[in-house]
C-alpha cells in the first residue's frame, strides 16, 4: 500500500458496497475445485482525475483486508512499472531466490506470479483446495488496458482484481464489471467541507460552502485543497469567496502571464496553494515532471555543479524546508517507503500548465541533470554485468515520465547543453533496458537519443562565443557513435538483420575515420565496431565478412596499451562460431579451447563473471557434436546450461538454446522422455517474447521429431503444423533478404530453421 488510510475519507458508501459485492472472496463450489474454473473476480473504478478513485480503493482495502490472505498494489500506468512491481512481489512471495540470476529475470518473475495467482497456495507443502490463498490485486491508474494482457491470470479458482482508470471504459462491462465514480452532490460536498474544516456551519455558511462546491463541480480533491486553504488562512467561507472573486478579476486582467490560471479552468482550485509556496515553487515544478508514485528525496538533491534552475534549493536543509512547505499545503504526501514522496497527477498537470515554454525547458533540463547525477553510467567498452540494475530500476520510471515531456520542445542553438545531456541519459538508459531484455524500451530510447544527436550536428562547428559553454563537436560525435553501437547490438540480439547492418556499418565507419590511423592507446571502440559489424554480417550468413571483421577486432584489441588476452573473448568466441558454421571444426576447437583456457586463468574454472564463458562452453558443445564426439558435446552443453542458468537465469533465451542442444543429445541416446521435457521447457521460454518466433519454430520442429520417435504421431503432426506456421511467420520478417519459402514441412530440415536464428543460438 503506497498510502496510509485517509482519516478524512467521506461517503462513497454505494461504491464501497459495489466493491464488496463484486470482490470479496467466496468458496468455490465443490464440483469446481481443481477443475481450473475461472472464478477470478474483477471490478474497475472509472472517473476523471481528482474524483477520488485511489482513495476509495485504499478505504476498501482497510475495511476488508481481513478477508484476503494477500493484497498486492501495482502501479499500472506504464508496463515497465508493472513488471518491476511484479518482480518485487514475486521475491516477497518467495517464488524465486533473491540471490539467484532468476530474480533479475523479469519475464520469469512475471510468469511465476501469474502461475501463483492461478494456483495461490498458502504453503508449498500443500496444494490442496484448503491451502489456497485468497488474494486482491490492485492495478492503479491504468492508462492502456492492453498492457494488462500479459499480466492477467488466464484461470483461477479464487482471487480478485481491482482497477482504477481515468478512461471512460476499459472492456466489455458485461464481462468485466465497472462503475464510474461521480462528484459529490451539493449536500455531500457541504458535509465534506464541514468535516475538513472541523466546524459547525450555520445555514449561511452552508450556502457559501455550496458555492465553493459549485466552483469545483463537487470534486473531492478540489474541495480538500480549497478547504485546507480556508483553514490555513483562518478565514470564513464568505471571505474566501470574496477573495477568490478578486483573484478571478486579476486573472482576467492577465497581470502575471508567466504564472497564471485560466478563469474557471479545472486546476484553479490549486491557485491559493500555489500562491503560498513562493520559495518552494521551483521544487514543485521539478516534481511535476517526475514519476508521481515514488520520488526518492535523494534524487532531488541538487548536484554541486551544472544545475541551472533559479530558486531551486541548493542545500539539503533548504530542500527539506521546501518539502515541508509542500506538505503543509498537501501538494505532496509522504510515501510509505521512507524518504520518498507521492504527488497527485492533477497537481503535476496544474504546475506544468502554468509554465511558459522557456521555463518549461529549464525545468525539464533540471530534471535531466538531477537524474543524470544519480544514474550509474556505464563506460563504453565491453559491457556486461548486473551490479547497477537496482539503481537503474529505481530511476527508470522517472526517465520514462520525462520522455513524455521531451517532445514539447525542439533542439535549439541556445540549449545545446540540455539536449546533449538528455541524449546521453536516454542512450545509457536504453542500454540498461537492453541488459534487462526490454527490447521495445531499449530501441525507443535509442531512437530518441539518435534523433537528438543528428539534430545537434547541424549546429557545428560552433563560433568562439558558444564553444566554451556547450558540448564539443567531438562529444556529440562520440555520443552518436555509442548510440549507433547500442542500437546495432540490440538489433543483432533480436535478429533485426537490416537494422543491425545499417547501424553497425555506420558505427564502424565513424570509428575508422576517428581511430583508424592513430595509435590505439586504451580506446577499444574500433575493436568493438569490428566485432559488432561481424555479428551483423553473420545474421545474413555472410561468414567470410564475419570472419574478416572478427579477425580485425582481435588485431585491434591486441594493439591496445596494457592488452590482456581475456579482453578478446567476444570476438574470439564469435570467430569460433564462424569456423564451426563453415565446417572447420578442428580450427573451431583450437580457438574456443584457447579462449576458454585464457578465461579460466583470469577468472577461475566455471567463473560466473558474465555469460561470456557460457558462450565458449556452448560453442564447444556444438563443435564436438559436429565431430561426432558426443560425450564431450554433452559435457560442454551441460556446463553451458549450468552457466547460463546462474548468470542469465533459467528462463533466458540462451538457456533455452542449450535445452535444444542437450535434447538433441538425449534423442541420439534414445532417451526421448528427457529430450521431450527439455524441448517443452525451451518452447515455454521462447513463447514468452515475440522476438523469438524463429527460435520457437525450431523448438517445435525438434518436438515433432521427438514425438515421432516416441510413437506419438498425432502430437507430432500438431507440432509440425505449429512449426511450419511459425517458420513462415519468422521468414516473413526477412523477406528483404530471403525469398518466400512455400515448401511443405516434410521438405524442411533442421538447417532451414537454424538459418532464421542468430548464429550464436544455433
Amino acid at each position: 500500500m503506497p498510502l496510509s488510510r485517509n482519516t478524512d475519507f467521506f461517503g462513497r458508501k454505494a461504491t464501497l458496497d459495489d466493491l464488496r459485492d463484486a470482490l470479496l472472496p467466496q468458496e468455490p463450489a465443490n464440483d469446481e475445485v481443481g477443475k481450473g474454473t475461472n472464478n477470478i473476480k474483477s471490478f474497475s473504478i472509472l472517473g476523471p482525475a481528482g474524483i477520488g478513485k485511489t482513495q476509495v480503493v485504499i478505504e476498501f482495502v482497510h475495511l476488508h483486508m481481513h478477508c484476503f490472505d494477500a493484497v498486492f498494489w501495482i502501479h499500472a500506468d506504464e508496463r515497465s512499472k508493472i513488471i518491476e512491481d511484479v518482480n518485487k512481489i514475486t521475491k516477497q512471495l518467495g517464488l524465486v531466490d533473491e540471490a539467484s540470476a532468476d530474480s533479475d529475470d523479469q519475464i520469469l518473475t512475471r510468469d511465476l506470479f501469474k502461475t501463483w495467482l492461478e494456483n495461490p497456495v498458502r504453503t508449498f507443502a500443500s496444494t490442496s483446495a484448503q491451502s489456497r490463498a485468497s488474494w486482491l490485486l490492485i492495478l492503479d491508474h491504468v492508462i492502456d488496458p492492453k498492457i494488462l494482457d500479459e499480466f492477467w491470470p488466464a484461470k483461477g479458482e479464487t482471487g480478485s482484481i481491482l482497477i482504477t482508470s481515468r478512461r471512460n471504459t476499459l472492456w466489455n462491462a458485461a464481462t468485466y464489471p465497472s462503475g464510474t465514480l461521480q462528484p459529490f452532490t451539493p449536500e455531500e460536498a457541504v458535509d465534506f467541507i464541514g468535516i475538513l474544516a472541523q466546524r459547525d456551519m450555520s445555514e449561511e455558511e452552508r450556502q457559501c460552502a455550496r458555492l465553493i462546491s459549485d466552483k469545483v463541480k463537487g470534486y473531492p480533491l478540489a474541495l480538500k485543497y480549497l478547504t485546507g486553504g480556508i483553514v490555513e488562512q483562518n478565514i470564513s467561507f464568505a471571505e474566501f469567496l470574496i477573495q477568490d472573486h478578486g483573484r478571478s478579476a486579476k486573472r482576467r486582467r492577465n497581470i502575471n502571464p508567466v504564472v497564471r490560471f485560466i478563469d474557471n479552468e479545472e486546476h484553479s482550485f490549486l491557485e491559493s496553494a500555489f500562491d503560498s509556496i513562493s520559495h518552494s515553487r521551483p521544487l514543485l515544478d521539478v516534481l511535476s515532471m517526475l514519476d508521481p508514485d515514488h520520488i526518492p528525496l535523494d534524487i532531488l538533491k541538487a548536484p554541486s555543479t551544472g544545475f541551472r534552475l533559479p530558486g531551486y534549493p541548493s542545500t539539503e536543509q533548504a530542500l527539506r524546508s521546501s518539502v515541508q512547505q509542500l506538505f503543509k499545503y498537501s501538494l505532496v504526501v509522504k510515501n510509505k517507503i521512507p524518504e520518498s514522496l507521492l504527488m497527485h497527477r492533477i497537481v503535476q498537470d496544474a504546475a506544468r500548465k502554468q509554465m511558459e515554454p522557456d521555463y518549461y525547458r529549464a525545468v525539464f533540463n533540471a530534471c535531466v541533470t538531477l537524474i543524470s547525477s544519480k544514474w550509474p553510467f556505464r563506460e563504453f567498452t565491453w559491457r556486461h554485468g548486473t551490479s547497477r540494475w537496482d539503481q537503474c530500476e529505481e530511476l527508470l520510471p522517472h526517465v520514462m515520465t520525462l520522455r513524455g515531456f521531451a517532445s514539447k520542445h525542439n533542439t535549439r542553438m541556445d540549449d545545446l547543453h540540455g539536449a546533449f545531456a538528455y541524449a546521453r541519459l536516454v542512450c545509457d538508459c536504453g542500454w540498461y533496458c537492453h541488459e534487462r531484455g526490454k527490447t521495445t524500451e531499449s530501441d525507443m530510447f535509442g531512437s530518441i537519443a539518435q534523433k537528438i544527436c543528428e539534430e545537434l550536428k547541424q549546429f557545428y562547428p560552433l563560433d568562439l562565443v558558444n564553444a566554451d559553454k556547450n558540448p564539443s563537436e567531438q562529444q556529440v560525435a562520440d555520443a552518436l557513435a555509442e548510440i549507433l553501437h547500442n542500437r546495432g547490438v540490440v538489433a543483432v540480439e533480436v535478429n533485426w538483420r537490416r537494422e543491425s547492418l545499417e547501424h553497425l556499418t555506420r558505427f564502424n565507419e565513424m570509428m575508422l575515420q576517428e581511430l583508424g590511423d592513430r595509435p590505439a592507446g586504451q580506446d577499444m571502440r574500433l575493436a568493438l565496431s569490428f566485432n559488432e559489424l561481424g555479428c551483423a554480417y553473420m545474421l545474413r550468413d555472410n561468414f567470410e565478412k564475419g570472419e574478416e571483421c572478427f579477425q580485425k577486432s582481435i588485431s585491434s584489441m591486441e594493439k591496445l596499451d596494457n592488452f590482456e588476452k581475456w579482453q578478446i573473448s567476444l570476438p574470439l568466441v564469435n570467430l569460433g562460431f564462424v569456423y564451426w558454421l563453415i565446417g572447420r571444426n578442428s580450427e573451431a576447437l583450437d580457438v574456443l579451447l584457447e579462449g576458454l583456457s585464457v578465461r579460466e586463468r583470469k577468472f577461475g574454472y566455471n567463473d560466473r563473471e558474465s555469460f561470456i564463458t557460457g558462450r565458449f562452453l556452448y560453442a564447444l558443445g556444438n563443435a564436438y557434436a559436429s565431430l561426432e564426439m558426443f560425450d564431450e558435446s554433452l559435457q560442454y552443453h551441460g556446463r553451458a546450461l549450468d552457466h547460463y542458468r546462474e548468470t542469465l537465469g533459467s528462463r533466458h533465451h540462451r538457456t533455452a538454446d542449450t535445452y535444444i542442444r542437450i535434447a538433441d543429445n538425449f534423442l541420439r541416446l534414445k532417451d526421448g522422455e528427457h529430450a521431450l521435457a527439455l524441448v517443452e521447457k525451451a518452447i515455454q521460454i521462447y513463447l514468452s517474447s515475440a522476438a523469438f518466433t524463429a527460435e520457437a519454430a525450431r523448438a517445435r520442429y525438434w518436438k515433432s521429431k521427438v514425438l515421432r520417435k516416441l510413437g506419438q504421431v498425432k502430437g507430432a503432426e500438431n507440432e509440425e503444423k505449429e512449426a511450419l506456421k511459425l517458420y513462415r511467420e519468422a521468414r516473413q520478417k526477412f523477406q528483404d533478404i530471403m525469398p518466400e519459402d512455400k515448401r511443405p514441412f516434410e521438405e524442411l530440415e533442421g538447417v532451414d530453421f537454424d538459418r532464421l536464428i542468430v548464429f550464436w543460438s544455433r
